[in-house]
């Protein structure tokens, strides 16, 4: 799983922009412009590129906007089925959850993935993945507060965190992809950073 997504994000660094097409591409996949003509970055080119990987690899069969098992309250609301953007399934069995993410949203928005992520299932290990378009020095450390905060808000609803996530990282400014995991006790550790040539 690490290396079909590892492998995603670095052909995601390569697409080009519909305006910006190359000869050599190895892909059809493009990113739109928008109306003010520049190019439109969202969490859909990298979730292509993921389930493009998984074909290819033949192990898993998987699913796209899968309904959870539990219901959820968020902002208030009644409790509710949500969905997962990708689930990857061994011998008929849920595997893997995944959720996709792109440039740098709300808190709430991590909050509720992260809730689902962690408490969906109990004996599964899950993957959070996000790509973010321009990053300056305080970029990364503002997103890494809100995974603390994600990981601090699921903490105190329900008293305990598992080691069951995983987050992927993707900087297109600067080429690279970090790799975090979440210990026992609910602390992010950078496990490793990617340069991509």
């Amino acid at each position: 799983i690490k290396k079909l997504i590892t492998d995603s994000l670095i052909e995601f660094l390569q697409l080009s922009c519909i305006t910006e097409l190359k000869t050599e591409m190895n892909t059809k996949l493009v990113f739109p412009i928008k109306r003010d003509g520049k190019r439109r970055i969202s969490e859909q080119e990298i979730r292509f590129l993921f389930v493009q990987h998984v074909q290819k690899d033949n192990f898993f069969h998987y699913s796209v906007e899968v309904p959870t098992k539990k219901r959820y309250k968020f902002l208030g609301l009644n409790d509710r089925s949500a969905s997962f953007d990708v689930c990857l399934y061994e011998n008929g069995n849920r595997k893997h959850l995944l959720e996709f993410k792109a440039l740098n949203p709300k808190q709430n928005s991590y909050s509720k993935d992260f809730e689902k992520l962690f408490f969906d299932e109990s004996d599964l290990t899950n993957y959070f993945i996000q790509v973010i378009e321009t990053t300056n020095i305080g970029t990364i450390p503002n997103i890494e507060k809100k995974y603390r905060e994600a990981i601090k808000h699921v903490k105190n609803k329900y008293n305990i965190i598992r080691p069951c996530l995983k987050i992927f990282l993707c900087d297109m400014d600067k080429k690279n992809i970090i790799e975090y995991k979440i210990d026992k006790d609910g602390n992010l550790i950078k496990i490793q950073n990617i340069i991509v040539e």
